[in-house]
């Protein structure tokens, strides 16, 4: 049970063409795409030589080797995490600032909202003091007409 959104980076020669070029363009594409994979650092570029960091609570494109950044710096990528936040600000990473994050980014265990709306309806049948249509109609203010 669950739900997987993808997103195609795919040409359309007749409606859209080049409209990804900027992602994934064979000159573009190692600086502009980070791929997320659970339990690595997430370093990019041409030479692998750039990473996505936490700094505070924003992310930020560095340089390994520059000012000290080293890989240990970089953010390594939890897909399990049941916070949404980080995985939310690599959903949103857009060029031209950030590389879009390509990969698994969420994969957690969570109920479904079938499951939730199924929970609550069994919890107030429960608690509910109406059990049939003849307790419904004796509830509340009711009289009798002779």
């Amino acid at each position: 049970d669950g739900i997987a959104v993808t997103e195609v980076l795919q040409n359309c020669m007749i409606f859209s063409n080049g409209v990804h070029e900027n992602i994934t363009g064979k000159d573009v594409r190692d600086d502009m795409q980070v791929k997320c994979v659970h339990g690595q650092p997430l370093i990019f570029g041409k030479n692998r030589d750039k990473g996505i960091r936490l700094n505070g609570n924003q992310l930020e494109v560095v340089k390994i080797g520059e000012n000290g950044i080293t890989e240990k710096d970089i953010l390594v990528h939890d897909k399990t995490t049941e916070d949404t936040g980080i995985h939310m600000m690599l959903a949103h990473m857009m060029p031209p600032h950030f590389p879009v994050a390509i990969g698994v980014i969420r994969d957690v265990k969570a109920p479904t909202f079938n499951d939730s709306l199924d929970q609550v309806i069994e919890n107030e049948k429960a608690n509910s003091k109406i059990h049939c249509m003849d307790d419904l109609l004796n509830s509340g203010s009711t009289w009798t007409i002779d």
